[in-house]
Parts: structure tokens; sequence; C-alpha cells
């Protein structure tokens, strides 16, 4: 209903904000007045903190006709293609206008995949073929192999005022979202519609990814002396380090999924139990519904954990959604559900306790990898997977985030803001950590599995997460950061839009925030948005590059997942290719012209 009720406001505001990337140029001309860009206010939830009365205070302390005039001489930066790429390199524009142009044709990505995962299991052609990619997409995508190949590169952008952040890219093998594709598209071709068949019936998984192989809880614990040494050598190459992390390299990924489903059915029960739909839980209700879904369980327990539960709210008479799905001892609830008996949904989805000591050793594993962090001073993002392992990851981020961002924001939440529940997620979160004290630190991204989260909402028959136009996300990606804005959360802007970045800038400077200031940040991955990464650095904004490095084989899958979300964005590769070219032509016919400084 939430959701319904802000949708005419969300498609208004989308408008708004994405007229701004169509005249963008003509602002940087001279001859379009840049449009300031609404807030979407979408209504979420009532709030009600003692925090609503310091955000009334925010004033704004800066004239529109300022922030025009800033905006104005940041556009036309961004459009100036000499100024950009002053510090490239003529064969790094030619790879890096190649590379988009090839990544634009989407069979040719797909067939290109299933090309190297033929080619990587033939001896004597291995090596031919990982040589292909090394000096291409790899060249273009990924910052190095090693410590010796990625210093030098770190140190250049740092003198452009760009910083690094670290992402050991190995990922799982090429699966079987690229051959069902392929076989979409070729399945009458003779030979390769054959080939991409047998292919696809080998594969065993089902979309691009960093799912990460477990076998046992050995390899978790390799896994953790691997980022322990990742986070060390990002200390002694970069004094503002920060890293990203998959959680499902601490973890049976299997495991994360049951937990996921476990923690969904027990945020499930409290909307069973709220039969009045007011969003809390009075004494009543739980023992009334505990009988209706619970007939098994004897009285006297369930009045036992009732009073153990309202004795450590702060409301003795009522419990809310938030207390309910992170503020309860859920293993105790997990124990009071078992002794149900069979027979019970919920019961068959509680982990047993062998499973919760593999939860246990998981979140060993995260703390000690978040205490390494914080000696050394590296920050962390917890980068976003699958929806099916999501609310396992958020409730280990929630728990360390609660534990360590007291006194400095170590951990980095990521947000998927196609998802269509990311902002009450969002809203909620910013909630807890205003009640209970801690420094909420936000990454908001667009999100990378839009056609795999799809296709398991149609096979399992469940609501679409996805939301259904693309003006919805990029609304929900700039209301997320008004929230976050509002909120004085830690922001990482990590985007590829221009108008998701002018948005931020803008809301920036309305509150009169220095672009150094340490509440927000932005990020684009290597090899992409440089026109982006670049002017942002050159108007005193802090931005990161995530570098990914790793061996040319264990990196295949991550390169192949960002060639083809570059044929997926045909207008942010557009806006690329188009400034890689002005620049290329102008070195061609005047090459001994100086770039500006």
């Amino acid at each position: 209903m939430t959701m319904m009720l802000g949708l005419p406001l969300l498609r208004r505001s989308c408008r708004n904000v994405l007229c701004v990337a169509p005249v963008m140029q003509r602002v940087a001309m001279g001859t379009t007045p840049l449009p300031k860009i609404p807030k979407n206010t979408i209504p979420i939830m009532d709030l009600k903190s003692n925090h609503n009365a310091e955000l009334e205070n925010l004033k704004r302390i800066v004239s529109e006709a300022e922030i025009q005039r800033k905006l104005k001489d940041f556009v036309e930066d961004l459009h100036n293609p000499q100024l950009v790429f002053q510090h490239f390199p003529t064969h790094k524009l030619i790879i890096g206008y190649s590379v988009l142009v090839l990544c634009g044709f989407r069979s040719f990505v797909y067939l290109s995949s299933f090309a190297y995962d033929v080619f990587s299991h033939i001896p004597k052609v291995k090596d031919w073929a990982n040589e292909i990619v090394r000096k291409t997409i790899f060249e273009q995508f990924c910052a190095g192999e090693n410590e010796d190949q990625i210093i030098p590169k770190i140190e250049v952008m740092r003198e452009r005022g760009i910083e690094a952040i670290f992402d050991y890219a190995a990922e799982g093998d090429v699966e079987r979202g690229v051959f069902v594709t392929l076989k979409k598209m070729f399945a009458k071709i003779p030979i390769i519609g054959d080939l991409v068949n047998v292919r696809a019936s080998q594969s065993t998984l089902s979309q691009i990814s960093r799912v990460y192989d477990y076998k046992d809880e050995t390899t978790c614990d390799k896994n953790l002396e691997d980022f322990l040494q990742s986070i060390t050598r990002v200390k002694n190459m970069s004094p503002t380090g920060v890293t990203a992390v998959k959680l499902t390299a601490l973890g049976q990924p299997g495991l994360l999924r049951a937990f996921s489903e476990a923690i969904h059915e027990t945020q499930e029960l409290f909307t069973k139990l709220d039969t009045n739909n007011t969003r809390t839980l009075t004494r009543q209700q739980m023992i009334d519904g505990f009988k209706k879904y619970f007939p098994k369980i004897p009285d006297d327990k369930v009045l036992s954990y009732m009073n153990k539960t309202f004795e450590r709210s702060s409301d003795s008479n009522a419990i809310d959604y938030i207390y309910w799905t992170h503020n309860l001892q859920v293993n105790e609830l997990w124990d009071l559900i078992q002794s149900a008996g069979e027979g019970i949904e919920l019961t068959s989805k509680v982990p047993n306790i062998q499973e919760r000591e593999l939860l246990a050793n998981m979140m060993e594993r995260c703390d000690k990898l978040v205490e390494h962090s914080r000696k050394s001073h590296v920050k962390l993002l917890i980068d976003a997977e699958h929806l099916c392992f999501q609310p396992a990851i958020d409730n280990f981020v929630l728990t360390l985030q609660r534990k360590h961002n007291v006194d400095f924001p170590y951990i980095y939440q990521t947000y998927q803001c196609y998802r269509n529940d990311t902002l009450e997620r969002l809203a909620f979160d910013l909630e807890r950590s205003l009640r209970e004290g801690w420094i909420h630190a936000a990454k908001p991204v667009r999100g990378a599995y839009m056609e795999y989260e799809r296709n398991e909402s149609e096979i399992k028959n469940y609501a679409d997460p996805i939301h259904k136009i693309i003006d919805m996300t990029h609304a929900t990606y700039n209301k997320a950061v008004d929230m976050a804005l509002d909120a004085n959360s830690y922001l990482l802007v990590a985007t590829h839009n221009q108008a998701s970045v002018i948005h931020t800038i803008w809301e920036m400077i309305e509150r009169g925030m220095d672009p150094k200031t340490e509440h927000v940040s932005f990020a684009q991955l290597y090899g992409m948005a440089d026109t982006l990464s670049e002017t942002l650095a050159r108007h005193g904004y802090t931005v990161y590059k995530y570098m990914p490095y790793g061996d040319v084989p264990l990196v295949i899958p991550y390169l192949i997942r960002r060639a083809i979300e570059n044929s997926s964005i045909s207008a942010g590769a557009s806006f690329e290719k188009t400034m890689l070219l002005k620049e290329l032509w102008r070195r061609l016919i005047n090459p001994k012209k100086s770039s500006p400084k």
C-alpha cells in the first residue's frame, strides 16, 4: 500500500530527475538553465524518534543561484573530453573504446563467454585465450593480477585525487544463466546451438555471482585468512583504505539461504500476530497468536518467553516491528517454536543445533575480519548478493554495525535500489541506528542480479521483488541518498548514473556540505564511468575506483558480468564511448595541442 501511494509522485519525480541527462550538454554550453531536481517524498513509515526536531532544524544555507553556478561548472567539465582524459595514454583510450563498442553487442558478449569457457578446457589453447583476455577486457576492467601491478596504478590515480577500493574478484565458474540466454539466441543455428545446449545442461549454477565454492569449515577459515591478508595489503598500499567483502566466502551459501528463510518466516510471524495491522504487538496478541499458530506449545513456556521479551523492550506493554526483527533474542524464539513439534511450516525453517553452530562460527569469522579492519583503520564494504542470501547478510551486517560502528563507520551496508522494498529497509536501519546510538553507513547501488531475481520469482511463484520500470529504480536511488543525508548517515554513492551524481551534489551544496566531507563519497568501477570519476576528483569530491584484482582465469566470471552490464546500460556507455571517440579524434587531428591543466 505504501508503494502504491507513492507511485504517482515517484513517476513525476523520476521524469524530472531523468530530464537532467539530455540537457546537460546544453547546460554546459549555457543555452539551458539546469533544472533543480526535486525531492520525491515517498511515504514509507512514521518514524517517531527524537531526531525529528534535529532534521527540521536542517536549514538550507546556499542560494539556488550559487548551486546552479557550481553545477554548471561541473557539467561543463564533465563534457570536456580533453580535460577528462588528459592523464590517459592514447593506447588506453583505444582499448577502452574498443571494449565498450564490443560490449554493446549483447550476442557478442554471450558468445565470447561461451568461447572462453570452451577454449579454457583445451590445454594447448588455454594460455592463448588467457592472453587475449589479459590484453583486452582484463586490461580495461581489472587493476592487475598481483600487488606489483596494482600499486603503480593506485599511485597514478592518487595523484589525480582518486582513491582505491580493493576487491578480490575471484568468482564462481561461468554459470548456467549465460548458457540459458545463449540457448534462446542461437537455438536454431546448427552446431553452435548444439554446443551451447550441451554446455548449458552441464552447468549446475544459475547466475554469475560471487557465491564462493564451499567445501568445509577449513575452506571458510582459509578464505578468512585471505581477507585478513587483503586488509593488511590495503593498509600498506592506501592510507584511506577501503575493501569490499562478500560474506558468502565465510560460510556455507546453502546455510545462508536456510538462515534467510528462517529470518523471513520469523518476520512474517510478526505480521500474523499483528491482527490489528498497527506494526506493534501487545502481550495479549502474542498469547492469542501463539495459541492459534502453535497450539502444542505449553502456556507456561509462551508466558515465560513473553515476559523475557517485554522486559528487554523499552515499552513493557508493546513491541514494534523494528524490535521484533532485530532486537529480540532470536535463538530463544526458535527454541520456543521448535517445541511445537513437526507439522508447522516455521518449525521446519528454524535452524537446528548443528546449523546454529555453523552460523556462530561464521559470525566469529566476521568479528575477526572487522577487528582486523579496525586495527588497520580500513573500511569494509559488505556487498549485496542474491535475494535468497540477503536477509542473512543483513542480519550479520546489522550485528557487526551495532558492535563496531560506535565511533567510526568501519562497516557499510549495501542497498540494492532495484528492489521494491529497499526504502523501507533503509528507513528501518536508520531508525535502529538512531535508537541504539551507532553510526549508520550505507552504499546504495542499483543492483546486478535483476534477470536472475525475476526468473527466481517466476519459477518459485512469489511476487517479483524488482521495480517494474527503470524510472522507479532511479527514483529509489535518489530517495535513498536523500534519506541518508537527512539522517546524517555516512554515504558512499556507488553509481555510474550522471543524474544521480548531480542529484547528490545538488543536495550536498544545498546543505552547505564541503566536497571533502567525511560523510559523502562517490565510487565507480575501474574501467567504467571515468568521465564521472575524473570530474568529481577535479571538483574536490572524495571519489574511489573499485579496483578488482586476481589471476585472469579466476576473474573471468567477474569480467563477463562487467561486459554484460555494459551491454545492458546503453545510455551511460554511449556517453562514455562518445567522449572517448572525441578525444581520440582530437589527438589524431592535433596531437601536439597540450591538454588543459
